[in-house]
């Protein structure tokens, strides 16, 4: 291969990565990713800076056991979904979830906290 080739490829490559990033939007959780907490959180929350529908939200144990939540009303479009939990006992959380932006991009992502 020419080195103008491998140019072409690295910058091809670059600007793929640079879009596919721009695209999608940040979010802030809560519990915060690996926090350790003294009591069990009310709730558990993904903010978006961006208007996203939740397509999947699930709480598991580090047994992966799914816990059971109070969704919140509605399905649409928002930048905040807030699961409402009753008093996890100690233990480690994983909570999974996937969203489609208003744009169609869809993003998936994990978080987990622990409950002393």
């Amino acid at each position: 291969m020419n080195l103008k080739y491998m140019r072409t490829v690295f910058m091809v490559l670059g600007l793929a990565f640079t879009t596919s990033a721009i695209a999608h939007s940040s979010m802030v959780t809560s519990p915060q990713d690996g926090a350790m907490m003294e009591n069990s959180p009310d709730s558990i929350m993904v903010q978006f800076d961006k208007i996203s529908k939740i397509l999947k939200f699930s709480i598991e144990n580090s047994k992966g056991d799914e816990i059971e939540f109070t969704p919140p009303s509605g399905k649409g479009f928002t930048n905040m979904y807030e699961a409402v939990v009753n008093n996890l006992p100690s233990g480690m959380y994983m909570v999974n979830w996937s969203a489609i932006g208003k744009d169609g991009h869809p993003v998936k992502n994990n978080f987990s906290f622990t409950v002393k």
